[in-house]
């Protein structure tokens, strides 16, 4: 498993710490570098930048940037990443997150499991389980999907959520009503400093409209099913399954 490559996709948006949250801290993604750096092997790292105001030191460690001019969104920033990508195997990575030793290779076993659409391995914050598991709630902040998937799902709906919030959740709504699995491996725990990104007004303010989109877009509510133990089975006729395009710019 080691010796598949993979694309890793950070998005990320950094400003003025004086304009953050108390929880900000401008060095994240530098330790995010620093541990991807330390515990994987056999990677190219890609970033995108949604137009940041500050410059970044860990920016040398990279093998393909983009900068958007202005925040086009979590989704158009994570769809360019993937069309970036060189590998068959992509992880999308929280810029507030820290991968530990074989995260990489254990995340590769979950998306080697049977009919498997994207994979994941424990993110801190998320529920505990043993072995590797069908399991929701999924992570939006560390998550592996192939060229394949996209190939069948789509891209990430950027003509619904924007500037963010349930892009993650609309995703694997779609992956698993085209019959394919989500599966998470339990043998490592990736860090996540929850809210050190998106815990800013001009991301938060629009969670729940998101939310209403969400409902106008598949008839169903997805707090219910990806969050409240709903079976989500019960719904999967409901979701659009249409292919979403990637935005060109």
């Amino acid at each position: 498993m080691a010796n598949i490559p993979i694309s890793i996709i950070i998005l990320y948006m950094h400003r003025d710490p004086s304009l953050m949250p108390d929880n900000y801290d401008p060095n994240m993604t530098n330790d995010l570098v620093n541990s991807i750096v330390e515990n994987t092997d056999n990677y190219e790292l890609i970033a995108v930048d949604n137009g940041s105001t500050t410059n970044e030191s860990w920016l040398t460690y990279v093998d393909k940037y983009y900068r958007f001019p202005k925040n086009e969104g979590i989704s158009n920033g994570w769809n360019k990443g993937i069309e970036m990508a060189s590998h068959e195997h992509i992880v999308i990575l929280g810029d507030d997150t820290i991968v530990p030793p074989n995260w990489k290779e254990e995340m590769l076993k979950a998306m080697n499991m049977s009919d498997a659409g994207m994979a994941t391995v424990h993110v801190e914050g998320m529920p505990y389980g043993e072995g590797i598991k069908e399991a929701l709630p999924f992570p939006g902040a560390c998550f592996m999907l192939t060229k394949k998937t996209v190939e069948k799902v789509g891209y990430f709906d950027w003509q619904t959520y924007w500037p963010c919030n349930y892009e993650d959740v609309d995703y694997q709504a779609r992956v698993l009503a085209h019959g394919m699995k989500i599966y998470t491996n339990y043998a490592v725990t990736v860090q996540h400093r929850q809210g050190a990104t998106l815990h800013v007004k001009e991301l938060s303010d629009p969670f729940e409209e998101m939310g209403e989109r969400f409902i106008k877009k598949h008839h169903f509510n997805a707090q219910d099913y990806f969050y409240r133990g709903k079976d989500i089975k019960e719904v999967l006729h409901l979701v659009d399954k249409t292919p979403i395009p990637i935005k060109k710019f």
